[in-house]
């Protein structure tokens, strides 16, 4: 919702029956009690009562590309995400918990987490055109490394050029389920 003038607004809302329910507003180009998130870090956040949403603010670049999962740790939590440029215009929103989102203005974001039931989630934000927090891996030299909490994703990176053919190859008993590759454009 675009507020058109200064000073205080009236809210009315109602529906077919009665009842008790929760509501929350957050300012999206000014945002109040967000929780800044650094990118490669994973933290861990909790919705209650329904209805809340989780605020977060990250730094951004025109065509950056961002990555953001989320992953339910406790409760009956499904996610939405939506990411909102510095002037508060919707960058990207998904009911996914694991996406990604192309950035067209430079300043602070936003990312909301709301959905549906409460809960406990993980969060983890990656920019995909310039990683930080990743480790450096080098052809034909063996690397161990462990995911936690729940729902980080391993972050690395090794040289290529256009044209050079690679084999990747993750060996784990229980948990990989997933490999992507991006270009250094993200």
């Amino acid at each position: 919702c675009s507020l058109t003038a200064p000073g205080e607004h009236t809210l009315l809302l109602g529906g077919s029956g009665t009842g008790t329910y929760n509501l929350y507003v957050q300012r999206l180009n000014d945002p109040l009690n967000c929780t800044p998130v650094g990118f490669g870090v994973s933290l861990s956040d909790t919705i209650s009562p329904v209805g809340e949403l989780g605020c977060f603010t990250f730094p951004g670049a025109v065509s950056d590309r961002m990555r953001v999962r989320i992953t339910s740790t406790s409760g009956l939590f499904v996610s939405d995400v939506e990411i909102y440029d510095p002037d508060g215009t919707t960058r990207c929103s998904t009911i996914f918990s694991d996406d990604t989102c192309s950035l067209t203005a430079t300043g602070q974001h936003t990312l909301l987490i709301g959905g549906s039931g409460t809960g406990t989630y993980n969060l983890y934000v990656q920019r995909l055109n310039d990683p930080l927090n990743c480790v450096t891996l080098v052809p034909d030299v063996f690397a161990t490394d462990t995911l936690m909490p729940v729902g980080k994703l391993g972050c690395y990176v090794f040289d290529g050029t256009g044209g050079q053919q690679v084999s990747l190859r993750v060996q784990s008993p229980v948990f990989i389920n997933e490999l992507s590759v991006y270009a250094p454009d993200g």
